[in-house]
């Protein structure tokens, strides 16, 4: 890959993935020191992440928005209650109008949690597999970054062999040490 550098470009410009865009800056940046060299796929395997992760903003509101709406329809149904109840002088001793409004908060509240609680779990499992691909490109710039220091004595991965391997390795756990997976928690 370090041998014929437009066609890994090519290759990642084909392919308009985050872990492309890291293949780019490590590519971009192979004849900077090392420091550099860490600091340019740092910043874009950071910036990657960021991408993903706005989409999800939404997502991660919609559980406490969906648990105040519940809340709000219980105590809009208590006051009901209590209003219907406090109006009318027959009321008195008269469950079903107690009933009435206790059903409508209930139902309320459930509504909320019925939207709530599927919608949370959904989030976690997105923001799961969000930082396996955090991991994934974690994984792929240390192995760009360790192929470079090893070339002399080691074949070097392909445009195709990174992929395979950091998922691989995201699949295994994270990267606990690395620059994206510090971030992954941000």
């Amino acid at each position: 890959m370090r041998q014929q550098p437009r066609q890994a470009l090519a290759a990642c410009a084909a392919d308009a993935s985050p872990l492309g865009a890291v293949i780019v800056a490590a590519v971009k940046s192979r004849d900077l020191p090392r420091p550099q060299q860490e600091k340019a796929i740092g910043e874009a395997g950071e910036r990657e992440i960021r991408k993903i992760r706005q989409r999800t903003r939404l997502l991660s509101s919609l559980p406490q928005v969906a648990t105040m709406l519940g809340l709000l329809g219980t105590v809009l149904g208590m006051i009901r209650t209590f209003t219907v109840v406090a109006a009318s002088a027959d009321s008195l001793g008269k469950t079903e109008r107690l009933a009435q409004g206790i059903h409508e908060a209930w139902t309320a509240t459930a509504g909320g949690l019925i939207i709530a609680i599927p919608t949370l779990l959904a989030f976690h499992i997105i923001m799961g597999r969000i930082d396996a691909a955090a991991a994934a490109l974690d994984h792929a710039a240390n192995l760009w970054l360790s192929d470079d220091d090893a070339t002399s004595t080691s074949s070097e991965a392909t445009v195709e062999e990174i992929p395979r391997a950091a998922a691989a390795q995201a699949n295994a756990g994270p990267i606990v040490n690395g620059q994206f997976a510090a971030s992954a928690g941000a």
